[in-house]
């Protein structure tokens, strides 16, 4: 077998035998300029630290006319709770989606941190490659202005979009992530 090649690499190229070793190199260089054309570019193998999250806030107003204004303004929803809701989202996704762990999910009382830590993040492939974006987001009081409901709904490019319910609490270190609802 070696031998066969060898005599065959000894040969002299004639000229139809060139015109089809440059047909055969140009096929194969234009095929690998058509590949590197139409592959997706490498942010799918870039993984981030966290995803983005562009979040438009829909907060619930009150109507204006039957609402006292002391209870106006217990229930209005702090501008902290929903920076709480954004960060605490973007750690809690890119865990989600394998681009991040658990310990770098910010603002969660230390009950959800426990419970979070012990939960296995558990990520295929395809969901690693997907970036997750919050379409929506809707915080409603609940009570006097102690605890709040937040729910967004998530887009991660494929066919559907899913909701991720939290409950958030003031606590003595501010407002944090008390309870994931995920049942929605």
């Amino acid at each position: 077998m070696i031998a066969w090649l060898r005599g065959i690499a000894a040969r002299p190229i004639h000229d139809a035998g060139r015109t089809f070793a440059v047909a055969a190199l140009l096929l194969v260089l234009i095929t690998i300029v058509l590949v590197s054309l139409t592959r997706t570019p490498d942010r799918e193998r870039a993984v981030r630290a966290t995803p983005r999250v562009d979040v438009p806030v829909v907060v619930p107003a009150a109507p204006t006319s039957t609402v006292p204004a002391d209870e106006q303004r217990a229930t209005r929803t702090p501008e902290r709770v929903e920076v709480v809701v954004r960060e605490f989202l973007g750690g809690y996704l890119a865990a989600l989606y394998g681009h991040g762990t658990a310990g770098r999910i910010h603002h969660a009382t230390a009950g959800l941190r426990k419970r979070l830590a012990r939960r296995p993040f558990r990520v295929s492939p395809a969901t690693r490659r997907r970036h997750p974006m919050i379409q929506r987001l809707t915080i409603t009081p609940v009570g006097r202005g102690s605890r709040w409901r937040a729910v967004a709904t998530v887009a991660d490019g494929g066919v559907a979009t899913y909701p991720i319910g939290l409950t958030l609490t003031r606590t003595t270190r501010g407002v944090a992530v008390s309870d994931l609802l995920e049942d929605e």
